[in-house]
């Protein structure tokens, strides 16, 4: 997986791609224990492979190595992807940032 790294004064970002799968890590300068996972994808036509599952493995292994022992995301409520993240330890924590929106987190 290709690991792009770009630092700025307000946070690491962290983007990792492969030709089958992409995520992006964000952790910030003044909380730098924390990590937020956003656009985590897998290609259409490689999904049910166990790819995203990789890739969220991955995320949290480069979140832990970062320095994070939490990494949290945002997913449409009540849809297939809460409990897809539950099925992984990611608990509901509150609303989203936007409206039909949950804030899921995990201890790492």
């Amino acid at each position: 997986m290709n690991i792009i790294r770009d630092s700025n004064e307000e946070s690491i970002e962290l983007y990792c791609q492969d030709t089958k799968a992409t995520f992006r890590i964000s952790i910030l300068n003044k909380c730098r224990n924390a990590a937020f996972l956003s656009c985590l994808a897998v290609n259409e036509n490689d999904r049910k492979n166990g790819l995203g599952t990789k890739a969220l493995r991955d995320a949290e292994d480069i979140a832990h190595e970062n320095g994070c022992n939490v990494i949290s995301l945002q997913v449409k409520s009540n849809s297939w992807m809460e409990w897809w993240y539950e099925k992984y330890g990611y608990i509901q924590v509150g609303d989203g940032y936007y409206e039909n929106m949950t804030l899921m987190s995990k201890r790492l």
